[in-house]
Parts: structure tokens; C-alpha cells; sequence
């Protein structure tokens, strides 16, 4: 005889007339909410009986020119209603400057559905450490290859050195299992389904009775917290201390606090100088440049220029505040 978890929890849970009585509200409307929540976990843990496979990822490296370049797929198996993300990630010279594939319509037998670039940072062991991610659609089921990817690294001189990555074969499957190749074998198959693989709705009601018990019991015991900083708040504090870090480290630490704070006062979402750039407010634009050439220019710049541009982003952001 197998034994009912849901039911033996109810029994547990439920309080005699007396106890009732002697309660308080407040404690009997806490043990309510345990008791869903015994319940809801006693429905999950029978609901969850398969457990998906596994995604496996795949990478691969290579260095040239004081560069490495490394390559990852967020899985080398996947079915045609699934995306592949590929994020090509570099650490390169200072001095250097890095150019990733272009974000053409195809690689391959991938469609290229759109590309993400992280904001460039200066690591530990004092090297440019940048990435970009595109997401990639499969177009049939069967064996599909990711090409080589092309990356130029470009010298201080300005020679080029290019790194390429090796193909990688993707298995694509279809989404439907064999014999399913017509949509109403589809519909014949979902409609045929026994009626103890459908547990959403127990589920989701439960969800439901979570939620309104939480609800009561946070109103029944509200309490006035004082406010918490926001993040123009938190980003003003961390840009007062910049100048306390090492020259070299103020130009890669400003950036993120400049532009959030900057976006915040202009009304506009921004994390880094490329997407203020775009917003074309005025006076901005010759700070962004001067930061730009202090960062990639040959000559080392001096601990007064770095200061100096710190100190009129400080300005423009008193001055221009709306």
C-alpha cells in the first residue's frame, strides 16, 4: 500500500476545537500558511518525478598575440524550438584593441538572432577583459556546424593578428518524437495523456492560496522600515571614494557610476558610456571622447588627466542636472 504524503500532512497540521480556542489569530493564521505550504511541497515532490537531461557546455581556447580567446556554447545538443548562445570571452593588452565577428545574418547553419557586448574591464593580472554573446537560431533538425569565428587583435603598431575558433558540430533535434510528423497526431497524443500527468492546477491554486495568506499575514504585522538608499544613492558614494584607488583603476571604476547616475537625472537607461552616447545630451560627448583616448591611447596618461576628467564629469553632472 503506497502512502499519501498530502494526507498525512493535513492530519498533522489540523488543530482540535480546543486549540482553536486558545490561539490567538495571528498564530492561527501563521499555521495556516504552513500548513500550504507542507502541501504545496508534498504536490512538487510528486509532480517531479522525470528530470530533464542535463545541458552540457562547450568550450574551447586560444591565445595569440598576448591574447586568449575562449569560446563557449551553452550546449552542444538541442532541439529546433531552442536557442545556442556562443560567447566569445578575451583578456588582451591595454594596448591592444579587439575586434569580435560581425554580427552578419548567419553563422553557418545558424541564423543570427541578436548579439550582446559586456562592458570592457581591467583584471587582476592587469589585462582588458571583454565579451560578446550572440544568440543563435537552429534552422532543421539533423547535424548542424557552428563555423570558425574570426577575431582580430590589433597591435599597438596597428598590425592585425587573427584568432579563429574550430568548427563545432550541433546536434539538432525535432520537437517531435517519431510517428508525430503531422499536427494532429500531436493533438492525438496530448488528448490521450492519463489524467495523473496533469497536476498544474493543484499546483497553481495552491500558489494562489500561498500568496493570499502571506499577503494577510505581512498586513496583519506591517511595520515602518526606514527607506533604503537608492542606486544614485549608493553609485554618488562609491564616485566620491574613486580617488582613493590607484590611478590606473579610476578610469575603468568611473564609468559605471558616471552613467547610472547620469541616466537617473536625464530619465533614460544606461550602464556604460557606448548607451549614453546614443541619448545625445548636450556637453557629454567630449567627456566620453577624452575618457575613451585616455583609456586606449599609446602614451600612458598621467594621474592630473585622469583626475582632471574625473573632476568635470563632477561638474557636467552638478551643472547639467535637470
Amino acid at each position: 500500500m503506497q502512502s499519501n504524503p498530502t494526507g498525512a500532512a493535513i492530519g498533522l497540521l489540523q488543530p482540535t476545537a480546543a486549540f482553536r480556542q486558545c490561539r490567538p489569530a495571528a498564530s492561527r493564521t501563521a499555521l495556516a500558511f504552513k500548513a500550504l505550504v507542507v502541501i504545496a511541497t508534498a504536490f512538487l515532490v510528486a509532480s517531479c518525478k522525470d528530470h530533464p537531461e542535463e545541458v552540457t557546455p562547450s568550450s574551447q581556447t586560444h591565445t595569440a598575440a598576448e591574447t586568449r580567446l575562449t569560446l563557449t556554447l551553452s550546449a552542444t545538443t538541442l532541439a529546433t524550438s531552442e536557442m545556442l548562445t556562443a560567447t566569445l570571452r578575451a583578456e588582451h593588452p591595454e594596448s591592444s584593441q579587439l575586434e569580435f565577428p560581425a554580427t552578419t545574418a548567419s553563422f553557418g547553419d545558424f541564423t543570427v538572432f541578436d548579439s550582446k557586448d559586456t562592458q570592457p574591464a581591467l583584471n587582476s593580472v592587469g589585462k582588458i577583459t571583454t565579451a560578446r554573446t550572440y544568440t543563435l537560431e537552429p534552422d532543421l533538425p539533423g547535424t548542424s556546424t557552428l563555423p570558425a569565428l574570426t577575431t582580430i587583435v590589433l597591435a599597438a603598431d596597428g598590425s592585425p593578428t587573427e584568432i579563429l575558433t574550430d568548427p563545432i558540430p550541433i546536434q539538432v533535434t525535432s520537437v517531435l518524437s517519431e510517428g508525430e510528423a503531422k499536427p494532429t497526431d500531436i493533438v492525438t497524443s496530448l488528448s490521450k495523456e492519463k489524467p495523473g500527468h496533469i497536476r498544474v492546477i493543484p499546483i497553481v491554486v495552491l500558489f494562489l492560496g500561498l500568496l493570499i495568506s502571506t499577503y494577510f499575514i505581512k498586513k496583519r504585522q506591517q511595520k515602518i522600515t526606514p527607506p533604503q538608499p537608492t542606486t544614485t544613492d549608493e553609485d554618488e558614494k562609491l564616485l566620491a571614494t574613486l580617488t582613493d584607488l590607484p590611478t590606473s583603476s579610476i578610469l575603468t571604476a568611473m564609468e559605471t557610476p558616471l552613467a547610472r547616475i547620469i541616466s537617473h537625472r536625464y530619465g533614460i537607461t544606461a550602464t556604460d558610456f557606448t548607451s549614453l552616447e546614443k541619448s545625445s545630451i548636450p556637453g557629454l560627448a567630449p567627456l566620453i571622447a577624452r575618457h575613451r583616448k585616455l583609456c586606449y591611447s599609446e602614451t600612458p596618461h598621467t594621474a592630473a588627466e585622469v583626475i582632471a576628467l574625473l573632476d568635470d564629469f563632477k561638474n557636467f553632472i552638478a551643472k547639467e542636472a535637470p
